[in-house]
């Protein structure tokens, strides 16, 4: 399991059944499905309205993660030909960094 964020009441996580899952004071809020991807790394930008999921496919998946529980999905990029290792993204979230177990780095 890729824990993408741990705040006072908050985690995003993914899991072996393929979910990206929200819970809130241990409850599951909220939950995506990934068909066919295995998420490796999950990323949720520093004003928490945009999270990137790093596939071990070399994928990355954004979704607009809304408030009310609302969840948009957004544009799927090819970054890698492995598994995605790690993603950061500027203070700004206006360049988003990942690397791969392939050596690639992307920006």
């Amino acid at each position: 399991m890729s824990t993408a964020c741990v705040r006072s009441s908050q985690v995003i996580a993914c899991g072996d059944d393929r979910k990206i899952s929200e819970f809130v004071k241990s409850a599951t809020a909220r939950e995506v499905g990934t068909p066919g991807m295995r998420v490796q790394q999950l990323l949720l930008s520093n004003n928490d309205k945009i999270l990137f999921a790093g596939t071990a496919e070399g994928l990355i998946l954004s979704y607009i993660w809304g408030v009310e529980g609302l969840i948009t999905e957004g544009p799927h990029y090819v970054v890698a030909r492995g598994n995605v290792t790690r993603m950061a993204t500027t203070p700004d979230d206006c360049i988003l960094f990942v690397t791969s177990e392939d050596g690639t780095v992307f920006q």
